[in-house]
């Protein structure tokens, strides 16, 4: 329980820490989505980097928790690199188009090899939650 504060108190920290960078980074023009009249809904230029400072953090509050705990680098290893290759997915994406095949073959591609690397989900709650959904083919 502790290390699960320690990870959600410093992916907050963080994330509070390097927005503000990004979105520095976002006003000089890099990462920019600038709205046009083919598919984008917005008006003014919108960043493209929001999921950036998010996956710093958590790459971040990981590391700091490996750290303390070094010994569970093992079973953390295939989320920091199954999340990494989804991340990159998507931010390749924003700034080069995949298209919705490809980048739904690449999604699933990732998937199996999270299901190949032993990542699986056993139950769902949410936190201060008593109520838990159990999968049945766990």
């Amino acid at each position: 329980m502790v290390y699960s504060m320690i990870f959600g108190v410093a992916g907050l920290i963080l994330a509070l820490l390097i927005t503000p960078w990004i979105i520095r980074l976002g006003v000089r023009g890099v990462g920019l989505d600038r709205p046009d009249s083919y598919r984008k809904s917005h008006l003014q230029p919108v960043s493209r980097l929001g999921g950036v400072p998010l996956f710093m953090a958590f790459v971040l509050a990981v590391a700091a928790v490996l750290y303390l705990r070094h010994f569970m680098l093992a079973r953390w290893l295939p989320v920091l690199a199954t999340s990494g290759l989804m991340f990159g997915v998507g931010l390749w994406d924003d700034f080069r188009p995949l298209g919705a095949r490809l980048k739904l073959f690449c999604q699933v591609m990732i998937a199996i090899l999270a299901l190949t690397l032993g990542l699986s989900i056993k139950a769902v709650t949410y936190p201060g939650g008593a109520a838990w959904i159990w999968a049945r083919w766990a």
